[in-house]
Formats: structure tokens, sequence, C-alpha cells
């Protein structure tokens, strides 16, 4: 009985101390999602701006609109996807989606770029094919990497080595929701304005809309790259303060079951021993 009290004890000891860990990953994952929370609404209004502009630019530029929309470069080459995942674990089913969305997205022929360390397996292992030449993005990107990155992909597409461009991320819906996306990042559909075109008086541009219009695209896809990989890292926090919450509680619920278990084996100890003691079996 001494030994089963022992290995109880030392099982109480080591979840005590994995749920100390738990509760201050979670406590972590809370302070940066409030951090990253404060700016997100304002993230996604610079972006929404951002697409109207280049949207109105684009309807300007000589020729059809339903020409305009159509990819540049008439749609050769193969298709690229960026995929953002974590670079850490225990975020619950967050690299998990990312996994199932790909499958489910992407075709034979497709490149594949990954951000994020946990996504670096697909290519290692043979699951998809890689695209290279590229410059480096990470999940803290500075400006003038994702300027760099946008203005190279810009420039794979005019020259036809790629034909349409796919971002895999992770959009924050709410604090206990997160969703994992397949959308288009170039070309871009042309959003509808909210007026009639033909009632639309458009500004008078000092350049000419096409030289305006490929100058904006590099600025617009760093911006849109930019908030993606943001959102897809908050969400990361999002779904790691649930999953450690989850963990948390279900640590106090084992603690919870092996306390009274380890005090119902005690007390049976010590009413063996007062048994043995006043039955005289102990001298």
């Amino acid at each position: 009985m001494s030994s089963s009290l022992a290995r109880t004890k030392r099982r109480i000891a080591s979840i005590g101390n994995t749920r100390k860990l738990t509760r201050a990953m979670e406590l972590i994952a809370m302070a940066k999602l409030r951090k990253g929370m404060d700016s997100l609404a304002s993230r996604r209004l610079y972006l929404g701006e951002w697409r109207k502009a280049l949207s109105l630019v684009k309807r300007q530029m000589a020729g059809d609109r339903e020409e305009e929309a159509k990819p540049e470069n008439g749609g050769r080459g193969h298709r690229l996807v960026i995929a953002v995942y974590s670079d850490l674990g225990l975020c619950g089913s967050y690299n998990g989606d990312m996994d199932a969305l790909l499958e489910r997205e992407v075709a034979e022929g497709d490149r594949l770029i990954v951000i994020g360390a946990k996504g670096d397996r697909l290519l290692r292992g043979g699951s998809y094919r890689g695209e290279e030449g590229f410059p480096p993005l990470s999940l803290r990107p500075k400006g003038d990497e994702l300027y760099r990155f946008a203005l190279h992909l810009k420039k794979e597409i005019d020259r036809g080595a790629i034909s349409k461009a796919f971002l895999a991320a992770t959009h924050y819906v709410n604090s206990l929701r997160n969703e994992a996306r397949f959308e288009a990042i170039y070309p871009f559909d042309v959003e509808e304005p909210p007026f009639s075109w033909e009632s639309y008086a458009p500004p008078e541009l000092d350049m000419d809309p096409r030289e305006l219009y490929e100058r904006l695209v590099p600025d617009y896809l760093a911006s849109f790259l930019s908030e993606r990989i943001e959102e897809a890292a908050l969400s990361e926090q999002s779904a790691r303060r649930t999953a450690m919450e989850t963990a948390t509680d279900n640590a106090d619920e084992l603690l919870d079951e092996l306390e009274l278990a380890y005090n119902k084996a005690r007390q049976g100890s010590i009413t063996q021993e007062i048994v043995e003691v006043v039955s005289g079996t102990i001298d």
C-alpha cells in the first residue's frame, strides 16, 4: 500500500507541475491575444480601403472592364500557394486545419511556399512541390521583407512563371473560433462600387492608370500579406489559449480525482495499521 501511495503522490506532483506550465502558457497567449486585438479592426479597415482604391484605378485602365479582370499574363504558368503555419506547437487544431485545407484546395502541379516552422515538414516529406527563388518570410516579417517578396511575386506573374497566387491562412473569427481560408492573392477580384459606373466621375490621375496600377500592386500585395500573416498569428494565440485552458481544466479534474484516491488509500492504510495494532499482530 505504501508503494501505491508513493506512486500516486509522485503523479500528483507531476500533474501539478504540468498544470503550472499550461496555466502560464494560457496567460501568455491571452496577453498576446489582447494586444493583437487592439489593432485587428484597423488593419482590416486599412486593407479594405487599399482594395477599393486599387479597384477604382483598375477600372480606369484602357480596355474592356471584363478583360481587365482576367490574369494579366493570360493565365500562363503554374499556381502558387502560400501557406501560413505556426512556429510552435501546443495550439490545438491550428496546424491540422491548415493540413486539411491544403489537401482540399491544392491541385497537382501547384507550387507551395510555407511560412512557419510547423509547415516545413510538407516540403521535406515530398507531399508538395516547393517554389524556389523567393525572398524568405517569417511570421514576424518587416516591411522591407514584405515589399521584396511582393515585388518578386509580381515579377514572376508578369513574366508568366506564375498564373495565379493564393494564400492559405487562418482568420480570426472570435475568441473561440478560427477559420482556415483559401483566398486569391493575385489577380484579385475587382470590387463593385456602391454606385452606377455609368454615372461615376472618376478622379483625374497625374499618370496613366496602367502605370499607376503597376506601381501600386506591390504595395498592395505587401499590405495584404502583412495583414493576413498578423491575423494568422493572432489566430494562433487564440487557438493556443483555448488549448491551454482546456489542458489546465483537465489537469484540475485529474488532480481532484487523484487527491481523492490518494486520501482514500491513505485512510485505508491508516485504518489497516490500527486494526493490526488492536488485534496484536504488530509488536
